[in-house]
């Protein structure tokens, strides 16, 4: 990657190459900022044929000038220069240079000097004393001197990330302000510095830069304080460890994580005081490759009992432990979720109430937990009001339903104005549901024109419906766009049809189009639909570098237009359906590696089907682990499937679910039930049956 540092070097040594003088070059910049891959690379460009001499120290390159040993086009490379113009024979290094200098060439001199050192060698001292670097100075006035800065321009970013350069990739994502070249060069030592801390007393400074990465990955985005390390970290200790731990182990450990890797940087880094000079005290930010490093070394592993009580009692804002509550969540750990859900709302974070409504709708007779969902709509959050009232209709309560659709409504919501609309029994009575949507539409609620067009729609209105469909995805709903696709594939209307779909392209939402296609797969339009599929894969990669990592709705598309692509395939020769997965797990498709599995386990090949998720698991596609689970069950070892999907609880997968329905069959039907209300403790057993705190005597009066 090329920048104007290089060019402006390279242009200096095609007017060395071509002509008969000797010349000095110095490359100049702070560690890990590429000086001599910048000098060996402009080399190789322009001197390639030349020779080169290198010595080791200032007494060899003595013995090379003395003995009148350099031919011509001979390159003499010095690197980190301050070791031969620095010491006892520096100066006598610095005169020999300057005699060879003042010689016929060609002859090509570079040195590699960080800037403190250039300064050191070049600055005149201040006091009356002997110049300890004099011939240095006159050496350095004769160097062409090329600075390589610390970062990368933006135009410079740009360019590095269209290369196809995984790890280029991941120091771009993960360096600060465009440093990438110390990311480049720090990183490796920085994991080794993190993996190679087994012993005391480093294996406290790893317990604590464990603790941060743990933090980090799963949403404490705040500088993290110290007394959330110093509790955290005993949890990753060994029993033998925290034993042999010293009075003053976590000064030591803070130690270890704070030392700068090849003087770049350190695992755990200051934070700037963002109101003046110096850094925050107690306040710590873990270093960002080792984060990025931590997402894939960590994805399976489930933090200490401590790192929890840590952070539910540490955390830096409400937003990091509501944060921290939803990966909890995610991991089947209901109660502390619900612990620090509660903590957060109490502290102010007005989200925390709609979670701690809806983990009391599932463990709660509704009308009690109608209280907090009431407290989430005065925070903003209307969704679990609204989620009672279709709650209530499920258990064919329909007074209560219509009672909290119409508290909602009376409160001029539109959200609670088309959600009272969508109740059986308005929309039995399209006129009144029309009413109700029209008096949300008039509020700002892009949703209720969608609903509008569909009543519409059902009556054979198109031109109506068509117009209501464009003006809700105009304002914002993307899925006006699926049934304004729907309602024109089946009129026949192809060419308005592949316009929704399109449209919904242009938000994100790529599964119209792979669903489009996958209707003329159907119909037996056979390039239309390889079209249309084709474009679907190719917008979500082309949109996301990390496929995996692309919302659901995008992957979605990808996944449903591999699909049609994968059948297309296979009907003109049979078995290559596999070479369109294949081609898109090449390209670092997780998802396409499991749909490879599925692929294979159809055909009856489940060692290679296992196989192919066990590897897609590896790389970080957690869904693939739930596939090994249906593999393990349908051969019958219920102890494995277990194992298996206690990791993708564990990883987040929000397998829980799963979990318990493998012990309803493995065990009881009452334990699985059991397991799925009230989730797992921190230490992976099943959790008691508890209840939410907003039970607790007095826990209400708190609040005020």
């Amino acid at each position: 990657m090329e920048r104007e540092h290089d060019q402006e070097l390279r242009a200096c040594l095609d007017k060395a190459a071509s002509g008969q003088d000797a010349a000095f070059v110095v490359v100049r910049g702070e560690s890990c900022t590429g000086k001599t891959r910048t000098a060996y690379e402009a080399v190789r460009a322009c001197l390639s044929d030349w020779h080169l001499a290198f010595p080791k120290d200032a007494a060899s390159l003595l013995a090379i000038l003395a003995a009148d040993a350099l031919r011509a086009r001979t390159i003499v490379w010095l690197n980190e220069a301050q070791e031969f113009l620095s010491g006892p024979l520096g100066e006598s290094a610095a005169v020999a240079l300057r005699r060879r200098l003042e010689q016929a060439g060609p002859v090509v001199v570079i040195a590699t000097l960080w800037p403190a050192h250039y300064r050191s060698l070049a600055d005149r001292p201040e006091t009356q004393v002997p110049d300890p670097h004099r011939q240095a100075r006159a050496l350095l006035t004769q160097a062409a001197v090329f600075h390589v800065p610390d970062t990368f321009q933006n135009s410079a970013l740009e360019a590095a990330r269209i290369k196809d350069d995984s790890s280029l990739r991941t120091a771009i994502c993960t360096s600060a302000g465009g440093a990438i070249t110390q990311t480049l060069a720090a990183a490796p030592q920085l994991v080794d510095h993190y993996e190679q801390a087994d012993g005391p007393p480093a294996c406290y400074g790893k317990a604590v830069i464990t603790a941060a990465m743990d933090a980090r990955r799963l949403g404490h985005a705040s500088p993290l304080p110290a007394r959330l390390l110093e509790a955290a970290a005993p949890g990753y200790l060994t029993e033998a460890q925290r034993a042999a731990a010293p009075r003053d182990w976590f000064p030591r450990a803070m130690a270890y994580a704070r030392k700068k890797v090849m003087g770049v940087a350190a695992t755990l880094g200051d934070v700037a005081n963002p109101d003046g000079m110096g850094a925050l005290p107690d306040l710590y930010r873990l270093a960002d490759y080792l984060e990025h490093h931590a997402r894939s070394l960590r994805r399976y592993a489930f933090p200490p009992v401590s790192f929890w009580l840590a952070v539910e009692q540490h955390s830096a804002s409400p937003a990091d432990l509501h944060a921290l509550a939803k990966s909890a969540q995610k991991r089947g750990r209901f109660r502390a979720a619900e612990r620090f859900l509660s903590r957060a709302a109490m502290d102010g974070h007005q989200e925390a109430w709609a979670e701690l409504a809806y983990l009391a709708q599932d463990r709660l007779p509704l009308k009690e937990s109608e209280k907090l969902a009431w407290r989430a709509w005065e925070a903003g959050f209307p969704d679990p009001i609204l989620n009672l009232a279709i709650l209530y209709q499920q258990e064919d309560d329909h007074a209560e339903a219509e009672r909290v659709s119409r508290a909602t409504a009376d409160t001029g919501s539109p959200a609670a104005l088309l959600a009272l609309a969508q109740l059986p029994e308005y929309l039995e009575s399209s006129e009144e549901a029309e009413q109700l949507a029209r008096a949300a539409a008039d509020l700002g609620e892009a949703k209720a024109l969608t609903l509008l067009g569909r009543i519409r729609m059902l009556a054979e209105d198109t031109e109506s419906a068509d117009e209501l469909f464009q003006q809700a995805f105009s304002a914002g709903d993307a899925s006006a766009a699926y049934e304004l696709m729907q309602m024109w594939e089946r009129a026949g209307a192809k060419e308005k049809a592949e316009g929704a779909a399109c449209q919904a392209a242009d938000l994100g939402d790529y599964s119209v189009l792979a669903t489009l296609a996958s209707f003329r797969f159907g119909s037996g339009s056979r390039k239309d639909s390889e079209r249309l599929a084709r474009r679907a894969a190719e917008l979500v990669g082309a949109q996301f570098s990390g496929i995996w990592d692309a919302p659901w709705k995008a992957y979605q598309g990808r996944w449903l237009a591999l699909s049609v692509l994968a059948a297309l395939a296979e009907e003109t020769e049979r078995g290559s359906g596999e070479k369109v997965y294949l081609e898109a797990a090449a390209e670092g498709d997780l998802y396409a590696l499991t749909q490879l599995g599925h692929y294979r386990r159809a055909l009856g090949d489940t060692s290679e089907a296992e196989k192919l998720y066990k590897k897609a698991a590896e790389f970080g596609h957690d869904r693939a682990l739930i596939a090994l689970v249906w593999l393990r069950k349908k051969a019958g070892d219920m102890k494995g499937a277990e194992e298996i999907c206690r990791t993708a609880v564990d990883a987040g997968h929000g397998a829980i679910g799963e979990l318990a329905s493998i012990l309803k069959e493995k065990d009881h039907q009452e334990i699985g039930e059991h397991l799925f209300t009230y989730g797992l403790d921190l230490d992976g057993s099943i959790a008691v049956k508890w209840q939410p705190r907003s039970t607790e005597p007095g826990w209400w009066d708190s609040l005020r």
